[in-house]
């Protein structure tokens, strides 16, 4: 079928060098049934490569009925004791909102996690992002090699927006409020799940404390969103 006026997003599998290299672009080349190109965009710039000892970024949720609250959590792995950050940034789609009323409904389900202590360790301010602050009162705040995971309400929209992915960001300082401030260490950008799509069987928990169903997977995954990250800056 062809492609009608619109925005759209989409994903390549591809594997990361080990190290940035020094042409570091991408070609979008769009053809039609012939192969004949319609348009393309040459040498977009891509991502740096960042070494972190962090895998598996996940976003799991409980219902995805269009209006309804639904629950989701966004999870990482540290392979490693990580002692350079200071925040996690959880940014949503567009039309996506949370609906976190009071500040117990952000949960840390793994309290090895360093927190900042309080009720104050996740700001909630603007309804389209989440940060997550770590513990302060110490020069360097480490969080132990482990898996993490955050879960709060999320409004669901009415429609998904064609850029469906979530972002959780990893940042040097808490001043980051977007995936491209300049505090963010790296983005992991996450597939975003459609209305009434229900998870595989075997990941689904109650919606009790948390969710039903899972989307992430390995750092493979990763790699592709990273690349359409990459793909999604330029503009038509």
């Amino acid at each position: 079928e062809p492609l009608i006026r619109g925005t759209y997003s989409f994903g390549a599998t591809v594997d990361l060098p080990e190290e940035t290299p020094q042409v570091n672009t991408f070609n979008l080349i769009i053809q039609d049934s012939y192969k004949n190109v319609v348009d393309a965009a040459f040498a977009i710039q891509g991502e740096d490569i960042v070494e972190l000892p962090v895998e598996l970024p996940t976003l799991r949720w409980s219902r995805a009925d269009p209006g309804v609250r639904t629950n989701v959590s966004v999870g990482i792995t540290f392979t490693e004791d990580v002692t350079s950050l200071k925040a996690l940034l959880v940014t949503l789609p567009e039309l996506f909102e949370h609906d976190v009323e009071k500040p117990i409904e952000v949960v840390n389900v793994n309290p090895r996690f360093p927190i900042s202590p309080g009720l104050d360790w996740a700001d909630t301010q603007e309804v389209d992002r989440i940060r997550i602050f770590l513990d302060d009162s110490e020069d360097v705040p480490t969080i132990p090699a482990g898996t993490y995971s955050f879960n709060f309400p999320v409004m669901m929209p009415t429609a998904v927006p064609a850029k469906n992915f979530w972002f959780l960001s990893l940042c040097s300082d808490r001043s980051c409020v977007q995936p491209s401030s300049p505090h963010v260490v790296v983005s992991f950008p996450i597939a975003g799940f459609n209305l009434f799509e229900v998870a595989p069987e075997a990941l689904r928990v109650s919606a009790s404390g948390a969710v039903l169903g899972a989307r992430g997977g390995g750092f493979d995954l990763v790699c592709t969103l990273l690349a359409l990250l990459t793909l999604l800056k330029l503009s038509f």
